[in-house]
């Protein structure tokens, strides 16, 4: 269902045309790699997380209000997550080597306030407001124990949605750059930070305050 929103806002926004409004209309895509991490607040053994390298994508449209100033619309799909790696883990008799991923899939929406430090630059600061959906959450797990030495593998994966609220609410800020022009196409790069605002864990069940922390780049073409 995730893939069939994005395509249709995708569609809609490629063949939009701007007939009933005097501002200019940008439209493009992005594809963004990522580095997140789930930050909490209660020290617990099965929270000990570290940072993963994901990705996110999305369109938008940017309505440009003056030669500085332009809003953009953006609707993304979110891989958030965090790792585990536990070496030598000793319980009885058993050895463990274990990596937990913790994997979350969201939908969101961006409004972004974008300026332009002089007329015409191609050099911007934006900033703005990042509301997701929770699509999938999962957990992996793959580890190898053994009594003497850890020679027997598992892998598991398990859906752990009742673990976390189905909305998130963040924040990023960034800067951007329009680095090549061919005809009307823009190719662009925006370093990016985004943090969240609000607890996306069910406390009654994880007892943890959790909130997603990403840095990120961008990479896309606007036309």
């Amino acid at each position: 269902m995730r893939y069939i929103y994005l395509i249709s806002i995708t569609l809609i926004i490629i063949f939009y045309k701007n007939e009933f409004y005097a501002m200019d209309i940008v439209k493009g895509f992005y594809y963004s790699l990522n580095w997140t991490e789930l930050k909490y607040t209660n020290e617990e053994y099965y929270w000990n997380l570290s940072n993963m390298r994901l990705y996110r994508t999305g369109v938008f449209l940017e309505f440009v209000i003056n030669n500085k100033i332009s809003i953009k619309n953006s609707l993304n799909y979110l891989n958030l997550g965090s790792r585990n790696n536990i070496k030598n883990l000793i319980i009885d008799i058993y050895i463990f080597q274990i990596k937990v991923d913790i994997l979350l899939n969201y939908l969101t929406y961006n409004l972004d306030l974008l300026y332009h430090l002089k007329q015409d630059c191609s050099f911007y600061l934006f900033s703005g407001l990042e509301v997701g959906y929770l699509l999938n959450a999962k957990e992996i797990i793959d580890g190898k124990y053994g009594i003497y030495s850890p020679n027997l593998y598992k892998h598991e994966e398990k859906n752990i949605n009742d673990i976390f609220n189905k909305y998130n609410l963040g924040v990023h800020i960034g800067f951007g750059m329009d680095v090549y022009h061919y005809k009307s196409l823009k190719l662009f790069f925006e370093p990016y930070y985004n943090f969240g605002l609000i607890n996306i864990s069910k406390k009654s069940i994880t007892k943890n305050l959790i909130k997603p922390r990403e840095i990120g780049i961008k990479a896309g073409v606007k036309f």
